[in-house]
């Protein structure tokens, strides 16, 4: 499935913005990779439905797809690497980690991530926010925020902080999942911004 580094290094441009749209040129440049080496490796990961192209005139802008299990099995690669990079850095998050393990055994938690120095959960029931911080008091040192997925979804297009520069911690399908169902909403929210 996955061909080599290079396609998960286009993948993890759009790992870091969900709603980014770049064209060819752009990714070749970040990159700092020829431009017909990308365009090829680009084009491919079109065709595997990975990204999705918006044409423009004579060229195209291309999207993360998150409906397609490949582009989600391409960012969780991404989001592992991320999160032992910053275990390897931040030992406390490290340590938050291993007590998310034990609080997933007791409560129903979809996904967690690192973002905009605040722990978040996706929780079942969102009353389980007050027993999970007692649970866990160094939870506190990161500003924990928790949503049910509904309400998850609601504040994500109301504020893009909350996925932008993420790292998910726990539960990566579910998370890609969840943004998956309100991704159109944020690209035409998000794009129409710029």
């Amino acid at each position: 499935m996955i061909e080599d580094s290079v396609d998960l290094q286009i993948v993890e441009l759009y790992n870091r913005d969900i709603t980014a749209l770049y064209s060819i040129n752009q990714i070749s440049k970040k990159l700092k990779k020829a431009y017909p080496y990308i365009n090829k490796r680009a084009n491919r990961l079109i065709s595997k439905g990975i990204l999705k192209k918006v044409t423009i005139g004579r060229s195209y802008l291309c999207s993360i797809n998150l409906k397609s299990d490949s582009a989600r099995a391409y960012l969780m690669l991404n989001e592992i690497k991320n999160k032992n990079t910053l275990y390897k850095k931040n030992k406390l998050l490290s340590k938050i980690g291993y007590e998310i393990t034990k609080l997933i055994a007791e409560f129903k938690v979809y996904s967690v991530y690192y973002a905009d120095d605040s722990i978040i959960f996706l929780l079942d029931h969102i009353h389980d926010n007050e027993a999970i911080k007692r649970k866990c008091s160094i939870l506190t040192q990161f500003n924990p925020i928790f949503f049910e997925i509904k309400d998850f979804e609601e504040e994500v297009l109301q504020n893009k902080k909350l996925i932008k520069d993420k790292i998910v911690l726990y539960g990566y399908e579910k998370f890609f999942e969840v943004l998956s169902t309100v991704e159109e909403q944020l690209k035409i929210k998000y794009v129409l911004m710029q």
